[in-house]
């Protein structure tokens, strides 16, 4: 047998191939790890509680506390707010865990997990407060799209139901 080969045409092939190939071992730039990303935001909304729980002494109660309440918070569970709503346990592992480092603060008393996320969904902060017996509530949301992720958190004053 006898084979035609186009030398220009086997050039031009070669070249796409390289090309291919050196396009798909060019460096990606990393975004973050998901743990990295997730620690920053637990240790950004503890801080800001902590930050409005040292200013407290300045702030006037407009309604008699009692002593048990006086420096107390029940953290709810966040919302899933993702178009698929399938962030559901992901949003109560991450109240746990700001839960759970709220906890390790002096003079600071927490509400239990099991009392706390029973109250879901849209919730009169007020009322709950009332119920858990807490002057302030955190509470807070996911939204995850893509690869996106946006978690945001609101710590509320019990007493009128406004943001701190």
């Amino acid at each position: 047998p006898v084979y035609h080969v186009d030398v220009e045409e086997e050039k031009a092939n070669l070249q796409k191939t390289a090309t291919v190939k050196a396009k798909q071992t060019e460096p990606t730039r990393k975004m973050p790890g998901k743990p990295l990303i997730i620690g920053t935001a637990i240790v950004s909304i503890v801080f800001v509680v902590l930050f409005f729980y040292s200013k407290r002494s300045q702030w006037e109660n407009p309604f008699t506390l009692g002593e048990s309440q006086l420096n107390s918070i029940a953290v709810l569970s966040f919302h899933d707010m993702s178009p698929e709503k399938d962030q559901e346990y992901f949003c109560e592992g991450m109240a746990e865990e700001i839960l759970n480092a709220l906890a390790q603060v002096e003079d600071l008393q927490v509400t239990a997990r099991s009392s706390s996320f029973m109250y879901k969904g849209n919730v009169n902060i007020p009322y709950v407060g009332e119920q858990l017996n807490v002057n302030t509530v955190l509470e807070g949301s996911v939204r995850k799209a893509g690869n996106n992720l946006r978690i945001t958190a609101q710590l509320i004053n019990v007493a009128d139901g406004y943001h701190l």
